[in-house]
Protein backbone atom coordinates (compact mmCIF):
# COMPACT_ATOMS: atom_id res chain seq x y z
CA UNK A 1 0.00 0.00 0.00
CA UNK A 2 1.72 3.46 -1.06
CA UNK A 3 1.92 6.27 1.18
CA UNK A 4 -0.37 9.54 -0.01
CA UNK A 5 1.96 12.56 -1.16
CA UNK A 6 2.29 15.21 1.48
CA UNK A 7 1.46 18.86 -0.16
CA UNK A 8 3.69 22.08 1.20
CA UNK A 9 2.29 25.54 1.01
CA UNK A 10 4.02 27.83 -0.90
CA UNK A 11 5.58 30.47 0.81
CA UNK A 12 4.70 33.89 1.28
CA UNK A 13 6.45 36.54 -1.03
CA UNK A 14 8.90 38.76 1.21
CA UNK A 15 7.58 42.04 1.21
CA UNK A 16 11.04 44.58 1.72
CA UNK A 17 9.15 48.04 2.95
CA UNK A 18 10.09 50.94 0.56
CA UNK A 19 13.03 53.68 2.01
CA UNK A 20 11.90 57.29 3.36
CA UNK A 21 13.83 58.00 -0.31
CA UNK A 22 12.01 55.67 -2.09
CA UNK A 23 8.83 56.97 -0.80
CA UNK A 24 9.99 60.53 -1.46
CA UNK A 25 12.09 60.65 -4.23
CA UNK A 26 9.23 62.61 -6.70
CA UNK A 27 9.71 65.57 -3.88
CA UNK A 28 13.69 64.85 -3.47
CA UNK A 29 14.13 65.34 -7.09
CA UNK A 30 11.94 68.40 -7.54
CA UNK A 31 13.38 69.86 -4.77
CA UNK A 32 16.76 69.15 -6.20
CA UNK A 33 15.98 70.50 -9.48
CA UNK A 34 14.09 73.80 -8.16
CA UNK A 35 16.93 74.03 -6.12
CA UNK A 36 19.87 73.69 -9.08
CA UNK A 37 17.78 75.74 -10.81
CA UNK A 38 17.49 78.84 -8.14
CA UNK A 39 21.19 78.78 -7.76
CA UNK A 40 21.84 79.12 -11.44
CA UNK A 41 19.92 82.17 -12.38
CA UNK A 42 21.08 83.23 -8.80
CA UNK A 43 24.72 83.27 -9.98
CA UNK A 44 23.88 84.39 -13.63
CA UNK A 45 22.14 87.27 -11.94
CA UNK A 46 24.99 88.08 -9.46
CA UNK A 47 27.49 88.26 -12.32
CA UNK A 48 25.34 90.42 -14.49
CA UNK A 49 25.15 92.92 -11.06
CA UNK A 50 29.11 92.27 -10.56
CA UNK A 51 29.68 92.95 -14.05
CA UNK A 52 27.55 96.10 -13.94
CA UNK A 53 29.62 97.00 -10.47
CA UNK A 54 32.54 96.93 -12.58
CA UNK A 55 31.90 98.64 -15.49
CA UNK A 56 30.33 101.99 -13.15
CA UNK A 57 33.81 101.47 -11.00
CA UNK A 58 35.57 102.14 -14.02
CA UNK A 59 33.34 104.55 -15.72
CA UNK A 60 33.42 106.48 -11.92
CA UNK A 61 37.19 106.09 -11.52
CA UNK A 62 37.47 107.49 -15.07
CA UNK A 63 34.98 110.27 -14.19
CA UNK A 64 37.13 111.04 -11.07
CA UNK A 65 40.42 111.38 -12.77
CA UNK A 66 39.15 113.84 -15.56
CA UNK A 67 37.03 115.77 -12.93
CA UNK A 68 40.51 115.68 -10.84
CA UNK A 69 42.43 117.08 -14.26
CA UNK A 70 39.64 119.55 -15.06
CA UNK A 71 39.94 120.96 -11.64
CA UNK A 72 43.80 121.19 -11.84
CA UNK A 73 43.23 122.81 -15.32
CA UNK A 74 40.34 125.14 -13.64
CA UNK A 75 42.95 125.92 -10.93
CA UNK A 76 46.17 126.68 -12.99
CA UNK A 77 43.29 128.49 -15.48
CA UNK A 78 42.18 131.28 -12.40
CA UNK A 79 46.00 131.74 -11.35
CA UNK A 80 46.81 132.66 -15.14
CA UNK A 81 43.69 134.71 -14.78
CA UNK A 82 44.41 136.10 -11.63
CA UNK A 83 48.08 137.25 -13.22
CA UNK A 84 46.96 138.69 -16.15
CA UNK A 85 44.47 140.68 -14.08
CA UNK A 86 47.08 141.95 -11.81
CA UNK A 87 49.22 142.71 -14.50
CA UNK A 88 46.22 144.41 -16.20
CA UNK A 89 46.01 146.60 -12.81
CA UNK A 90 49.71 147.50 -13.31
CA UNK A 91 49.15 148.55 -16.96
CA UNK A 92 46.00 150.27 -16.14
CA UNK A 93 47.42 152.35 -13.43
CA UNK A 94 50.63 153.16 -15.23
CA UNK A 95 48.64 154.26 -17.87
CA UNK A 96 46.87 156.47 -15.87
CA UNK A 97 49.92 157.93 -14.87
CA UNK A 98 51.13 158.48 -18.22
CA UNK A 99 48.25 159.95 -19.60
CA UNK A 100 48.33 162.40 -16.80
CA UNK A 101 51.54 163.35 -17.57
CA UNK A 102 50.65 163.58 -20.86
CA UNK A 103 47.82 166.32 -20.20
CA UNK A 104 50.45 167.99 -17.75
CA UNK A 105 53.00 168.50 -20.36
CA UNK A 106 50.28 169.90 -22.83
CA UNK A 107 49.14 171.96 -20.36
CA UNK A 108 52.55 173.36 -19.59
CA UNK A 109 53.61 174.11 -23.06
CA UNK A 110 50.49 175.95 -23.53
CA UNK A 111 51.20 177.90 -20.40
CA UNK A 112 54.87 178.58 -21.95
CA UNK A 113 53.96 179.47 -25.26
CA UNK A 114 51.79 182.25 -23.83
CA UNK A 115 55.12 183.07 -21.72
CA UNK A 116 57.16 183.44 -24.74
CA UNK A 117 54.86 185.82 -26.39
CA UNK A 118 55.44 188.25 -23.43
CA UNK A 119 59.23 187.77 -23.74
CA UNK A 120 61.92 190.70 -24.05
CA UNK A 121 64.27 190.76 -27.24
CA UNK A 122 66.48 189.69 -25.72
CA UNK A 123 65.14 187.04 -23.35
CA UNK A 124 63.65 185.34 -26.78
CA UNK A 125 66.71 185.49 -28.57
CA UNK A 126 68.35 183.69 -25.69
CA UNK A 127 65.30 180.65 -25.74
CA UNK A 128 65.55 180.35 -29.64
CA UNK A 129 69.59 179.52 -28.87
CA UNK A 130 68.79 177.71 -25.96
CA UNK A 131 65.97 175.77 -27.97
CA UNK A 132 67.59 175.00 -31.48
CA UNK A 133 70.93 174.35 -29.43
CA UNK A 134 72.48 176.94 -31.49
CA UNK A 135 75.68 179.10 -30.99
CA UNK A 136 74.28 182.33 -28.67
CA UNK A 137 76.29 184.42 -30.86
CA UNK A 138 74.90 183.83 -34.28
CA UNK A 139 71.27 185.35 -32.48
CA UNK A 140 71.32 188.85 -32.24
CA UNK A 141 68.40 191.24 -31.75
CA UNK A 142 67.78 194.87 -32.02
CA UNK A 143 64.00 196.43 -30.95
CA UNK A 144 62.04 195.32 -33.87
CA UNK A 145 63.74 192.30 -35.03
CA UNK A 146 66.07 188.86 -34.13
CA UNK A 147 68.27 187.24 -36.54
CA UNK A 148 69.93 184.44 -36.82
CA UNK A 149 73.32 183.50 -38.34
CA UNK A 150 73.72 180.49 -41.05
CA UNK A 151 74.06 177.92 -38.71
CA UNK A 152 71.47 179.00 -35.83
CA UNK A 153 69.39 179.34 -38.95
CA UNK A 154 70.08 175.54 -39.59
CA UNK A 155 69.42 174.23 -35.88
CA UNK A 156 66.22 175.91 -35.45
CA UNK A 157 64.74 174.49 -38.66
CA UNK A 158 66.32 170.57 -38.29
CA UNK A 159 64.74 171.17 -34.19
CA UNK A 160 61.26 171.84 -35.84
CA UNK A 161 61.61 169.26 -38.61
CA UNK A 162 61.57 166.95 -35.46
CA UNK A 163 57.72 168.50 -34.78
CA UNK A 164 55.95 166.58 -37.59
CA UNK A 165 57.56 163.32 -37.22
CA UNK A 166 56.87 163.18 -33.75
CA UNK A 167 53.10 164.79 -33.94
CA UNK A 168 52.07 161.61 -36.16
CA UNK A 169 53.92 158.91 -34.19
CA UNK A 170 52.04 159.71 -31.49
CA UNK A 171 49.21 159.26 -33.29
CA UNK A 172 50.21 156.09 -34.85
CA UNK A 173 51.43 155.06 -30.91
CA UNK A 174 48.02 155.97 -29.55
CA UNK A 175 46.26 153.69 -32.41
CA UNK A 176 48.63 150.97 -31.83
CA UNK A 177 47.70 151.71 -27.75
CA UNK A 178 44.23 151.22 -28.22
CA UNK A 179 44.62 148.15 -30.46
CA UNK A 180 46.96 146.07 -28.15
CA UNK A 181 44.46 147.04 -25.76
CA UNK A 182 41.66 145.55 -27.76
CA UNK A 183 43.61 142.53 -28.01
CA UNK A 184 44.12 142.35 -24.65
CA UNK A 185 40.39 142.66 -23.95
CA UNK A 186 39.85 139.70 -26.35
CA UNK A 187 42.35 137.07 -24.94
CA UNK A 188 41.29 137.68 -21.46
CA UNK A 189 37.33 136.82 -22.78
CA UNK A 190 39.14 134.13 -24.09
CA UNK A 191 40.51 132.98 -20.72
CA UNK A 192 36.92 134.22 -19.08
CA UNK A 193 35.89 131.43 -21.58
CA UNK A 194 38.18 128.60 -21.40
CA UNK A 195 37.14 128.93 -17.56
CA UNK A 196 33.80 128.27 -18.00
CA UNK A 197 34.37 125.90 -20.14
CA UNK A 198 36.50 124.27 -17.56
CA UNK A 199 34.13 124.53 -14.90
CA UNK A 200 31.21 123.31 -17.22
CA UNK A 201 33.56 120.35 -18.04
CA UNK A 202 34.17 119.56 -14.36
CA UNK A 203 30.01 119.41 -13.81
CA UNK A 204 29.45 117.33 -16.60
CA UNK A 205 31.68 114.72 -15.00
CA UNK A 206 30.28 115.26 -12.04
CA UNK A 207 27.16 114.48 -13.64
CA UNK A 208 28.79 110.98 -15.52
CA UNK A 209 29.66 109.75 -12.08
CA UNK A 210 26.27 110.18 -10.88
CA UNK A 211 24.47 108.79 -13.56
CA UNK A 212 26.26 105.81 -13.25
CA UNK A 213 25.86 105.07 -10.02
CA UNK A 214 22.45 105.12 -10.83
CA UNK A 215 22.77 103.15 -13.92
CA UNK A 216 24.50 100.35 -11.06
CA UNK A 217 21.60 100.93 -8.70
CA UNK A 218 19.15 100.17 -11.54
CA UNK A 219 20.68 96.92 -13.15
CA UNK A 220 21.07 95.73 -9.11
CA UNK A 221 17.34 96.47 -8.68
CA UNK A 222 16.62 94.86 -12.32
CA UNK A 223 18.77 92.16 -11.18
CA UNK A 224 16.34 91.54 -7.94
CA UNK A 225 13.92 91.65 -10.05
CA UNK A 226 14.45 89.03 -12.57
CA UNK A 227 15.65 86.67 -9.59
CA UNK A 228 12.32 86.54 -8.15
CA UNK A 229 10.72 86.29 -11.47
CA UNK A 230 13.48 83.47 -12.55
CA UNK A 231 12.61 81.62 -8.94
CA UNK A 232 9.09 81.66 -9.66
CA UNK A 233 9.76 79.87 -13.23
CA UNK A 234 12.45 77.70 -11.56
CA UNK A 235 9.69 76.55 -8.59
CA UNK A 236 7.30 75.36 -12.09
CA UNK A 237 9.62 73.82 -13.88
CA UNK A 238 11.67 72.05 -11.07
CA UNK A 239 7.95 70.53 -9.83
CA UNK A 240 6.71 69.33 -13.53
CA UNK A 241 10.28 67.87 -13.98
CA UNK A 242 10.62 66.53 -10.89
CA UNK A 243 6.40 64.85 -11.34
CA UNK A 244 8.00 63.62 -14.75
CA UNK A 245 11.63 62.30 -13.66
CA UNK A 246 9.91 61.16 -10.70
CA UNK A 247 7.55 59.14 -13.05
CA UNK A 248 10.31 57.63 -15.23
CA UNK A 249 12.74 56.77 -12.46
CA UNK A 250 9.84 54.86 -10.45
CA UNK A 251 8.83 53.18 -13.88
CA UNK A 252 12.45 52.16 -14.26
CA UNK A 253 12.76 50.75 -10.42
CA UNK A 254 9.63 48.96 -10.99
CA UNK A 255 7.89 51.03 -8.22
Amino acid sequence: MSTPAISTPAAAPVVTPLSWLQKHERIVIAAMVIALGAWLVQRHYNVAAQDATTRATIAEAKAATADSTAAQSAATLQQAIAAVQANNATLVAQNQALAQLVASRQTAVVVQQHTDSTLSQSALSTKIAALASAPPAEVTFDDTNIRLGRNAAVDVVQTLELVQPLQASLADETTIAKNTQTELDGANKIIADQGTDIVNLSTARTADAAACQAELKQEKADAKKNNIKWFRRGVYVGFVGGFIVGEKVGKFLGL
